[in-house]
């Protein structure tokens, strides 16, 4: 790096050029660009200078750093320099060298380089210059590490230890604030993991254990949402019939017969939803019984307590709810059906009663104080 420094009577022509190795160097590690053209020279913009110098661009930052420029007098103007006198030229670029060596370090710091010596070319290596930095308008850094600081004097008439009394109350209160502001962080994302584990724990349905003995009983198992249907293989019977308060025992040849899916909804803590009735072939249509919707419900009228809303003590205690509910299946109850005609034996029932043929189709009846026997 060399300043170039010419005087003609009363004209100066001033500017810094750098070396292509500098260069290199220069346009590697800043993210702003410090360089520009001058025909075929490379030189320092007024960005740069003033920069180092720590005073205000003037004029457009990426133009060269120029003399006799207006905008280049003014910067050195405001740094206080007169490149008429030697001194001054030697802290013009001992300071653009120190500034620019400066943010190259922190760069090469940051890439975690191990080698540190910035191989910047200097007309100055062979000159000690002292400067009297409070004659000058120039920021006083101190570089640590990979960062740079700004000095700034201290009143020394100032009670030291008023100043370091100051200086910890505003680092515990800033302290105190980070705390309390890292603390609050802290409690909220804590509650939002708690509230997302609960979530989490509700959707969780573990396995009922089911052995080998259960799918003797043709016992078929599967979750639908929070929901676990434990369901056994039933044949039933339909070996009597209510119609209009009133239960009758059907003859052997107008009892019909249901297969299916006879089970139980159950939620996580084994409580007893509902009971289902489903047709094996299409699991999502219920079995053609006259109290039995199409989605497989099951109607279980005044013996709806003795099921629904109780809660298994462990899984193989479905069998004896199921059994309640096969027996309830056994009669039809014609008062409270989904569909009286839902199949074909149903049909062959309801026909005979609308024609007043019930005797004919039944052995005995019993008169019912309520519409639904349990």
């Amino acid at each position: 790096m060399k300043l170039h420094y010419e005087k003609r009577g009363d004209e100066i022509k001033a500017w810094i050029e750098v070396s292509d190795n500098e260069y290199h160097m220069l346009r590697r590690y800043f993210p702003e660009d410090p360089l520009t053209y001058v025909s075929d020279r490379i030189v320092l913009t007024k960005w740069a200078v003033a920069s180092a110098l720590g005073v205000p661009v003037v004029g457009i930052a990426s133009n060269a750093f120029f003399l006799p420029n207006d905008s280049s007098q003014e910067i050195l103007k405001s740094a206080g320099l007169d490149l008429t006198k030697v001194e001054h030229r030697k802290i013009l670029l001992s300071s653009v060298y120190k500034y620019l060596k400066t943010r190259i370090e922190i760069e090469r710091a940051k890439e975690d380089y191990e080698e540190r010596e910035i191989p910047l070319i200097t007309s100055l290596d062979n000159h000690n210059i002292e400067l009297d930095l409070p004659s000058l308008s120039l920021p006083l850094t101190l570089s640590v590490g990979n960062k740079v600081y700004e000095l700034k004097p201290v009143d020394t008439t100032l009670d030291m230890s008023e100043y370091i009394k100051k200086r910890l109350r505003d680092i515990v209160r800033a302290y105190r604030r980070y705390t309390a502001a890292t603390l609050s962080a802290y409690k909220e994302e804590y509650q939002r993991k708690l509230e997302e584990l609960e979530r989490f724990k509700e959707s969780i349905f573990p396995m009922p254990p089911i052995d080998i003995q259960d799918l003797k009983e043709g016992v078929h198992v599967f979750k639908e949402g929070r929901i676990l249907y434990f369901l056994q293989y039933k044949k039933i019977t339909v070996k009597k019939f209510i119609y209009k308060g009133v239960l009758y025992t059907l003859a052997p040849e107008y009892q019909g017969t249901c297969r299916g899916l006879l089970g139980l909804a159950l939620d996580q803590n084994y409580n007893i939803d509902g009971v289902v009735y489903l047709n094996p072939k299409n699991p999502y249509r219920g079995v053609r019984h006259p109290n039995v919707s199409d989605s497989g419900a099951v109607c279980l009228g005044e013996s709806t307590s003795r099921i629904i809303g109780k809660t298994l003590g462990e899984i193989h205690e479905a069998y004896k709810y199921i059994d309640i509910a096969a027996h309830v299946l056994s009669t039809v109850n014609f008062d409270d059906a989904y569909d009286q005609k839902v199949s074909a034996w149903s049909r062959r029932i309801i026909n005979r009663v609308y024609a007043d043929e019930i005797s004919q189709i039944t052995t005995d009846r019993i008169k019912l104080n309520s519409v639904w026997s349990s």
